[in-house]
């Protein structure tokens, strides 16, 4: 097992937790918009809303079929005077509200269990150079084809004030994106909530991920990837199957990320793996499941005999192995604080 192939730059822009960075011009021509006044008038700028799922400006994401996809709005005024009765509106095409948080006093209504595919936030002034944003989560329909698309609407209105009399403007936008393309359901891709579940299948190895009941070091949420494919260069008697877990601000071991603290508390999450022995190479021995071309070691156990979460590098460790011996199938779980490439060697 080795860790997931980085692309400099690349991973630490993609959101988890509030870590996104990206630059948000604010540009008409460029998906923004802006409406300004005379002197004296509010000037409300509205730039692309940024979405989460996004692996850089250029890499678009790809939310699974029933995963999340997230954005962040923000509006704010350049003018010279205050923009009143301000609402921003997120309508989502097909999916659901899961998640929601402001800042600036911007109110939302909360999070039900009744679905909803729209929302509408409100504050009644914005005042010269304040700004408000708003973060949201939706879930995309379960049913979705991979390839379709999932596309977002979004209104900004607000009323300026000339000669006395409130004059309503709105701004709008819409952003479309694909339902994860492998058609194989190789690759699944969310901004994850707590306790939610990842699950790939493919050709070959398929694989789950399961998120712990909470996330450390003020995370909301984190954004994952999971994906199944062929190897054509494996580890020295690795079977030539991989399974990528993509969370970057878990891609390397440390304290700061969503699983682990200061204080060595560890919330990891859950990972299995499963390869059918029909897939095997003839030679094939099982040893283990691998990292870097380095075997992974089994996890500690407590009193109880259950798993101990790792809170040393690498930060991996596996929980269970096993290999069916009529079948050959072998299956895999284990506990990750750090996210990586897994292979069966």
């Amino acid at each position: 097992m080795s860790y997931v192939r980085r692309l400099d730059g690349v991973g630490a822009r993609w959101f988890g937790g509030g870590l996104l960075v990206l630059a948000l011009g604010v540009l008409a021509l460029a998906g923004g918009a802006t409406v300004g006044q005379a002197a004296n008038q509010p000037s409300i700028l509205f730039p692309k809303p940024v979405v989460l799922n996004d692996l850089s400006s250029t890499i678009p994401g790809q939310p699974s079929p029933g995963g999340n996809i997230g954005y962040t709005v923000t509006v704010s005024n350049s003018g010279t005077s205050t923009a009143n009765h301000i609402t921003v509106t997120e309508t989502i095409n097909a999916g659901t509200l899961v998640y929601v948080s402001t800042t600036g006093g911007l109110v939302c209504p909360a999070v039900t269990s009744t679905p909803v595919s729209t929302l509408t936030c409100s504050i009644d002034k914005i005042q010269p150079n304040a700004s408000i944003s708003v973060t949201t989560l939706f879930r995309t329909d379960p049913s979705a084809l991979p390839g379709s698309n999932v596309t977002t609407d979004f209104v900004v209105g607000f009323d300026s004030q000339t000669n006395g009399q409130p004059n309503r403007k709105t701004l709008t936008d819409s952003i479309t994106r694909k339902i994860a393309g492998n058609a194989d359901g190789s690759l699944a891709q969310s901004i994850t909530l707590h306790g939610e579940k990842l699950a790939a299948t493919g050709a070959g190895q398929t694989s789950d991920l399961t998120m712990p009941d909470g996330f450390l070091n003020n995370f909301p949420y984190v954004g994952a990837q999971l994906l199944n494919t062929s190897d054509s260069s494996p580890c020295v008697g690795c079977a030539p199957f991989e399974t990528d877990i993509t969370i970057p601000p878990a891609s390397t071991f440390g304290t700061g990320g969503p699983f682990l603290n200061t204080l060595l508390e560890a919330k990891p999450f859950k990972w299995s793996l499963t390869l059918p022995g029909a897939l095997l190479p003839k030679s094939f021995k099982l040893h283990g499941v691998y990292h870097d071309d380095a075997l992974l070691s089994m996890c500690a156990v407590d009193s109880s005999g259950n798993p101990v979460p790792p809170t040393a590098a690498p930060g991996i460790c596996v929980a269970t192995l096993q290999q069916t011996p009529n079948t050959k199938t072998i299956t895999a779980t284990g506990l990750a604080v750090t996210n990586g490439s897994y292979q069966f060697g």
